[in-house]
């Protein structure tokens, strides 16, 4: 008798070590038995199930504890990449034992887009379900093909304002909480202009048209007088745009980050700026993707200035 309460103890043990375990990994891990009921979920799964996390709509019903997790996949199969196998293929597949493994990467659009990958691995009769967040990681190779074909039109000789619309269009479809502008600076006048931002209202396009550069003036006017990044996180609140509150108001905007377009010499070209309808703090690969996107235009600019030239001469 002994024996088996020791036993039984030490089974229990083992169990709370290995749900510790599953718990502290970020992944959310679910363990269905052959049928397609949520049978275990560690903790970030629960959390899932509890906050109706990577689907819009009702989710948490099919991926609780005890709810058949064949529904969620049919609801996963809606938003999957074109051309993808079936979620719920996969997972019929791997349970009756004709696949080892099934892996598959699908986008999910919520509050904003969010990039899962989800292996279904067999276990007994049974199958586990791994679901990762590879945001970070999809967001970072999107962007680099996005360079890649930016640097592509710039290379065959495409009009600038063409070339500036696909970046700025481009950026904003990656990133669909930005509203980006391009604003050129016009080194006679001192006044910024030529602007490229088909995502802003039309009238505040015109009242951007023509505005003198000088510290306070906005995040655009004053990176480009400065030859300095402006963050402006909240714009009702800023000194920079007391005299452009009610503008931006109308315009529903109320952030915007600011970089300068330099040469190589290190004259200021412009401006590339980064709005948002709600106040926002960007983050440190937001400011890298400012900077980035400040450098094509400036590497746009400076290509067709040498071709120019060269043309001349």
């Amino acid at each position: 008798m002994r024996y088996g309460k020791r036993a039984e103890a030490n089974l229990h043990r083992n169990e709370a070590f290995y749900l510790t375990i599953l718990d502290s990994i970020s992944a959310e891990i679910a363990v269905l038995d052959r049928n397609g009921i949520v049978i275990a979920g560690n903790q970030p799964w629960r959390h899932l199930a509890f906050k109706k996390g990577i689907l819009p709509g009702d989710l948490a019903p099919h991926i609780k504890l005890g709810a058949n997790f064949m529904e969620a996949c049919r609801k996963l199969d809606k938003l999957t990449l074109a051309g993808s196998s079936s979620i719920i293929e996969g997972l019929q597949s791997v349970m009756s034992g004709q696949q080892a493994f099934f892996s598959i990467e699908y986008l999910c659009s919520t509050t904003r887009k969010r990039w899962f990958n989800m292996r279904i691995t067999p276990m007994g009769d049974g199958a586990v379900i791994t679901n990762t967040d590879i945001t970070t990681v999809k967001q970072a190779e999107l962007h680099e093909q996005f360079q890649q074909r930016i640097l592509e039109r710039l290379a065959q000789d495409e009009p600038l304002v063409s070339l500036f619309e696909a970046l700025v269009l481009g950026l904003e479809q990656l990133n669909p909480t930005m509203l980006c502008s391009i604003l050129l600076l016009n080194p006679e006048t001192g006044c910024l202009g030529q602007g490229v931002a088909p995502s802003l209202p039309g009238f505040y396009n015109a009242a951007v048209e023509g505005l003198k550069i000088g510290p306070g003036v906005g995040s655009c006017g004053t990176a480009a007088h400065s030859g300095q990044r402006v963050v402006v996180n909240d714009i009702q609140n800023h000194s920079y745009w007391t005299a452009y509150r009610v503008l931006a108001q109308q315009a529903n905007l109320a952030a915007c980050w600011s970089q300068p377009i330099l040469a190589a010499s290190g004259q200021v070209l412009g401006t590339f700026a980064i709005y948002h309808r709600e106040p926002h703090t960007p983050t440190a690969t937001d400011i890298a993707l400012i900077e980035q996107c400040a450098r094509l235009v400036s590497l746009a600019i400076e290509r067709r200035q040498a071709e120019a030239q060269l043309a001349d001469s």
